[in-house]
């Protein structure tokens, strides 16, 4: 297998109440996309890495956080789009043809490890297409615009907290972003988009502390993590 890493760094972060983009927050002194960089480098079984970033931001990117890192793997920056979804989209295009997978990753999720992505890949062998997941800690509920709850509550033991790496078989992959722009179909991630082609989608274990930095408490649990030496 020859893979290809997409990581979408166009996130402006409005949640995060930071005047910066997301990709370029500090966590422990280094950029949120410099910690997901580094790992995917270390991986022998990632052959390139591409990453779509908001327009205008490539050569920032090259001089703020790839040049610096002196990355072994070949480094592709493009231009995202408005939605991830869109920028995933970008990102496939500029994937070689001698890559048959492809894996997508967040910037946002710093704490990834080489084993969580090496998991990922070796599940491609036998699933044209995975994704990380772990069990859901809280009970899950359906709420109107004023906060009631609604229907009924859903059995927490058949519910997962989709995280990525997600990987796919290349081709799936496009043609699933192929079919979502003629049905004019946005999602939040690539599962779902597989997922409307019929394909089933492997759940592949995933780890607590591969979180997704969305608030200024995520910053926080995770520098804790990297600090106490709990990945």
């Amino acid at each position: 297998m020859s893979v290809a890493a997409i990581v979408p760094a166009a996130g402006s972060g409005r949640r995060m109440e930071q005047q910066e983009k997301k990709p370029y927050l500090h966590l422990l002194g280094k950029p949120l996309l410099a910690w997901v960089l580094a790992v995917l480098d270390k991986t022998p079984e990632v052959h390139c890495i591409i990453i779509p970033v908001c327009p205008g931001d490539e050569m920032r990117c090259k001089q703020e956080i790839v040049d610096p890192l002196g990355l072994r793997t070949p480094v592709v920056i493009v231009a995202g789009g408005a939605q991830r979804q869109d920028s995933v989209r970008n990102g496939l295009a500029a994937v070689p043809d001698t890559c048959d997978t492809v894996l997508v990753h967040d910037a946002a999720r710093p704490l990834v490890t080489c084993a969580l992505i090496q998991t990922a890949i070796a599940a491609t062998r036998t699933h044209r297409a995975t994704t990380l997941a772990v069990p859901v800690k809280d009970t899950i509920a359906t709420v109107d615009p004023a906060w009631t709850v609604l229907d009924e509550i859903p059995d927490r033991s058949r519910l997962v907290s989709i995280q990525t790496p997600q990987t796919f078989a290349k081709d799936l992959l496009r043609e699933a972003h192929r079919a979502a722009v003629v049905d004019g179909v946005t999602a939040t991630d690539d599962t779902s988009l597989v997922s409307r082609l019929g394909i089933p989608v492997a759940v592949v274990p995933g780890a607590y502390s591969n979180i997704k930095i969305t608030t200024q408490e995520d910053l926080a649990i995770a520098a804790a993590l990297l600090e106490q030496g709990l990945l």
